[in-house]
């Protein structure tokens, strides 16, 4: 029998998490090697293999102590691959996956104490080096080695453009027919692995729900383009990566806080930082920023929230993934 979640150890927790979410993103390859073919998973494979190989042989050159294997490189250089387009250059995967690994993950703690999320971090520092080669999405689908350059919803969304949608082009986005990342395009198939993971990780969904409701509320409020209000909910959802970024970014296991309230309200305000990234950043794509900015500040904003007078009472439980 399964020894229940709350009588694991960090390590074993983590085991377990990430071997789940690692089996989510499989199954998320499948409508990607459909719409992008073999260079897709070619650059899937490269991620995984370089942050795999990283992680096990950096702390043998350096005399590192050693961890226990616990998928999480795995996860970290599959996440930074879908969040790439279907054509980007193999080297991107690799540097990705080596900035996760060696700045954002080992020096910091490991897979139990980094500070951040380090497929976040790997994605973000792309953006910054390598800004041209990651948003330069090809049209799909892709057949063969020729393809042609597309233009992502969120560039569309970036340059205040409307965005003239029939039920043909709905079903085009909601099934990942679209340029965009390679993995982050398919709704229908994230949003399926999401209602898969409340079987594994029922607890975190509440800091999710915070996330989707900060980002449709400022979408509904705050328009971009001649798209309407409720348009707007549905493209700024659909564009890039905020999804993807929901479902297996967001509930990380050392980032997420550990009561319901607590994971709402940084759901909140990191859907908020993810809507003012895309609103005035430089790039077309936020989300991953965002989610450090979120890191960096929430125990500043939790310290203050728990200076808030609390009705005496109930006690509020610890979550635990």
């Amino acid at each position: 029998m399964a020894q229940d979640a709350q009588t694991l150890t960090p390590a074993a927790q983590a085991r377990a998490y990430y071997r789940n979410v690692s089996i989510m993103l499989t199954v998320l390859a499948v409508p990607v090697w459909h719409f992008s073919g073999g260079q897709a998973i070619r650059l899937l494979l490269i991620g995984i293999l370089s942050a795999a190989a990283l992680e096990f042989f950096v702390p043998l050159l350096f005399r590192m102590k050693r961890v226990s294997f616990d998928f999480h490189s795995l996860f970290t250089g599959a996440a930074i691959a879908m969040m790439l387009p279907a054509t980007a250059p193999l080297y991107l995967a690799v540097a990705g996956s080596a900035f996760a690994v060696l700045i954002a993950k080992l020096p910091l703690g490991g897979t139990v104490k980094a500070p951040f999320v380090p497929a976040a971090a790997g994605f973000a520092f792309l953006c910054v080096c390598f800004p041209q080669a990651v948003f330069r999405y090809p049209a799909v689908p892709i057949r063969g080695d020729e393809w042609q350059q597309g233009t992502s919803l969120a560039f569309l969304l970036q340059s205040d453009r409307s965005v003239l949608l029939n039920q043909s082009e709905v079903l085009k986005i909601i099934i990942g027919e679209i340029a965009g990342p390679l993995g982050a395009t398919c709704t229908f198939v994230i949003l399926g692995c999401a209602l898969a993971a409340l079987m594994f990780r029922p607890r975190m969904v509440s800091g999710q729900l915070g996330y989707l409701l900060s980002c449709a509320a400022l979408a509904f409020l705050f328009p971009r383009g001649q798209n309407g209000r409720l348009i707007s909910i549905f493209l700024e959802l659909s564009a890039g990566m905020l999804v993807f970024v929901a479902v297996f970014l967001l509930p990380d296991l050392v980032t997420m806080p550990k009561t319901y309230g607590m994971q709402f309200f940084y759901g909140l305000f990191a859907g908020t930082l993810c809507m003012l990234f895309r609103y005035f950043g430089l790039y077309e794509e936020g989300a991953c920023f965002a989610l450090l900015a979120a890191n960096a500040g929430w125990p500043l904003l939790e310290s203050l929230l728990r200076r808030v007078p609390k009705r005496s009472g109930k006690r509020r439980g610890v979550v635990r993934p």
